[in-house]
């Protein structure tokens, strides 16, 4: 519906609001802010025919009382319309609204949050390994699609039984090694799996790297004792260093074994039940993760800090 015009306007204030409130109402729309400015008459007030507002324009100077009340768009002035937009309407007159609009277009701007999805910033899109560059492979995500994500290093956490866009893997060349191989479905560790051969042939590659011994065996070394002077036996203290040996046997080479705060582990105790004192059972059979230590002389044995171990003795 069209906007009646009034032509001949009374001069009086009060008779001029009454007429622009009789306009505005036979139009059909509803009158906000009113005659608020009584000395440019109509021409100030806000239109609410409902559409778009009249081609005179409301006034071009900021900060006018009142604001369109129509869904459409600001004054042909070129300034706000005092707030954001509600519709997606043009605005009269020429020129788009100033406010800023509800809705540009995209959530969220466009892009998910100005980065991959799940919140994975910066993360490249792929479709496969291939698409992926640098130490970082194709993980699918929660939400659809898949992104490139960093491998994980030397003693971090991987594998599992947990969700697609959780998974976690090793840097190819790790082995995501499970600290107890008798529990299905658990996390799993990154490190190089290797024997103590292995270990002992080359321990400048291995040196400062996490290693994962499989199947090793825990040997007590020399045992030695000081005399107690108690003359009847079982006083005497003595020590015993534990290490790590492929065989059962303790045959070939062998790792020292220590926490990971670099104590070693060992057995202290009188010479009548030294073994029962040890830090590991001695003559089991192990599995053993953690940082591999070169020995800085010939005459020590590397070494390994344990930051797992289980016993898997069967």
């Amino acid at each position: 519906m069209g906007l009646v015009v009034v032509n001949l306007l009374p001069s009086d204030p009060r008779s001029l609001r009454a007429a622009c409130a009789a306009a505005v109402l036979f139009a059909g729309g509803a009158l906000l802010g009113g005659c608020d400015d009584e000395a440019t008459g109509c021409g100030d007030v806000a239109r609410c025919d409902g559409g778009a507002v009249d081609g005179g324009g409301v006034d071009a100077s900021a900060g006018d009382a009142g604001s369109t009340a129509d869904a459409g768009a600001a004054d042909a002035g070129g300034g706000s319309d005092g707030g954001a937009r509600t519709d997606a309407g043009p605005a009269d007159g020429g020129g788009e609204d100033g406010g800023a609009s509800v809705d540009g277009g995209a959530p969220d701007g466009g892009a998910e949050d100005g980065g991959g999805p799940d919140g994975d910033a910066g993360a490249t899109a792929c479709a496969d390994d291939d698409d992926c560059v640098g130490d970082t492979w194709c993980r699918p995500t929660e939400s659809g699609g898949s992104v490139c994500v960093p491998y994980r290093v030397d003693g971090e956490s991987c594998g599992g039984f947990v969700p697609p866009h959780l998974r976690e893997r090793c840097r190819p060349d790790l082995g995501c090694v499970q600290p107890n191989p008798l529990l299905a479905d658990a996390p799993g560790v990154c490190a190089l799996a290797a024997t103590v051969a292995e270990l002992d042939a080359a321990p400048s590659t291995y040196d400062l790297r996490w290693v994962a011994v499989l199947d090793g065996w825990i040997r007590m070394g020399a045992v030695g004792c000081g005399s107690g002077g108690c003359g009847d036996g079982c006083c005497d203290l003595c020590v015993s260093d534990l290490y790590l040996h492929d065989a059962a046997t303790g045959s070939g080479p062998r790792l020292a074994l220590a926490t990971p705060a670099g104590i070693g582990y060992d057995c202290r105790g009188d010479e009548c039940a030294l073994e029962s004192t040890c830090d590991e059972a001695p003559d089991d059979r192990y599995r053993i993760i953690g940082p591999f230590e070169e020995s800085p002389t010939p005459s020590r044995e590397h070494r390994v800090r344990v930051e797992h171990l289980t016993d898997v003795t069967p």
